[in-house]
């Protein structure tokens, strides 16, 4: 008989995957789950002067972020949860520019951080962290406020995490814990 997880045997996973530092799996499911958010189209153009040959890589930003910021385990993963949620909120035939995941991870990171803790970073140190990720100061502070205020009218203004769908979000990164 298959393995059956429970919600104790899930949770004494995810606790322990909080507690880890950022490995590098835990980064290619973040990028995994980012990249499939929207299909980024590079020949449609940026309203935004990011050129394809000074855009990193999406997993080239978010590693750049997670260092620049010092953000946690709990806070990078709690992202896979609004992602998932916007991905099945957007229609599947999105189409968005070549830096659509990168403004998209961005939004959700910085409205994790905000939700999960009770003092965060403003704006204008995202810009910083932004601009040390894409090697130039590529978004203002009026860009990720914009972003946000976006992402959370996608989202429905529901930032709420159930245990249940963090479990589900993360089970690529649980299953091999619990064995």
């Amino acid at each position: 008989m298959p393995y059956q997880s429970t919600t104790k045997t899930n949770a004494t996973a995810f606790r322990y995957l909080i507690s880890q530092p950022i490995r590098p799996d835990i980064v290619d499911h973040i990028v995994a789950t980012a990249s499939g958010v929207v299909w980024c189209n590079p020949a449609m153009k940026n309203t935004d002067g990011i050129t394809i040959n000074r855009l990193p890589t999406l997993a080239t930003f978010i590693i750049r972020l997670i260092h620049a910021s010092g953000i946690n385990t709990g806070t990078l993963v709690a992202t896979v949860v609004y992602l998932a949620r916007l991905k099945k909120r957007l229609s599947p035939t999105t189409t968005g520019s070549q830096c659509s995941a990168h403004r998209i991870f961005l939004s959700v990171l910085i409205l994790t951080f905000k939700y999960l803790h009770d003092s965060n970073y403003s704006n204008k140190s995202w810009v910083q962290y932004c601009s040390y990720a894409m090697d130039g100061n590529y978004f203002s502070s009026t860009d990720i406020t914009k972003m946000e205020v976006q992402t959370l009218c996608l989202l429905g203004w529901d930032l709420s995490l159930a245990e249940e769908e963090l479990y589900f979000e993360l089970e690529p990164l649980l299953a091999p814990i619990r064995q």
